[in-house]
């Protein structure tokens, strides 16, 4: 082979190997290689506190109070429940890898009070504190504390699990019965009766008053007839 030739084609793949090594590679989409999944673990308690078992519901729990300046992505916010018991739940979000250390402060967790009726929310606010594996990749393990008011967190009010507890409360409603039964109609009371022996006993008094009245009206106009004589 030509001497020239050869010199050409050494330049040639010589050029394209430069061009490769200067040409960026692909980056993943929205630079998911730097993302981390954050999986926060809680416990939400349903209790019935009414005549109604607790209906389907979704409750919603948020984030916020950063330790130091944090940006996040929500991926999972809610849990959904159905009835009296324990639900376990899992909070997602996705943060920077550069900004796990921040992470590493702290953040406030609760849960978002909603509308529906008959509920009663757990309004309880805790703070949460991950602690990260050497390469940043996820988190191996929390530290948690209850928190009253403008409590901080401390030795005193750590907690093992982040557990709330939300009640319903419902009455039976009232069913009319489907064939009421008719009250009986009052009784009219009966006029006195007058057996015939009792208008017996009239006539016969009646009769005696008469006849005592007839002999004392004769007697006294034979008196006064003999008188007159």
């Amino acid at each position: 082979m030509n001497k020239r030739i050869l010199s050409l084609m050494l330049c040639f793949a010589m050029f394209a190997a430069m061009m490769a090594i200067a040409a960026p590679m692909p980056a993943a989409a929205d630079g998911e290689e730097n993302k981390v999944s954050i999986e926060l673990p809680y416990r939400l308690n349903v209790e019935k506190t009414g005549e109604m078992d607790p209906p389907a519901e979704t409750f919603r729990f948020a984030i916020g109070d950063f330790g130091a300046p944090n940006e996040h992505a929500i991926v999972r916010d809610t849990i959904d429940t159905d009835g009296e018991r324990s639900y376990d739940g899992m909070f997602v979000f996705t943060i920077d890898r550069s900004l796990c250390g921040n992470l590493s402060e702290g953040f406030a967790f609760s849960q978002v009070k909603g509308e529906a009726e008959g509920w009663t929310y757990d309004e309880t606010r805790y703070y949460a504190i991950p602690i990260f594996a050497d390469n940043y990749d996820k988190v191996a393990g929390w530290t948690f504390f209850k928190l009253d008011g403008d409590e901080r967190p401390g030795q005193e009010n750590m907690v093992e699990e982040l557990a709330f507890t939300n009640s319903y409360y419902a009455v039976k409603p009232v069913v009319p019965p489907s064939d009421p039964e008719t009250p009986p109609a009052p009784r009219k009371p009966e006029s006195p009766k007058t057996s015939d022996g009792g208008m017996m006993e009239l006539w016969l008094a009646l009769l005696f008053v008469s006849g005592i009245s007839l002999a004392g009206t004769t007697l006294y106009s034979r008196k006064k007839r003999a008188n007159d004589r």
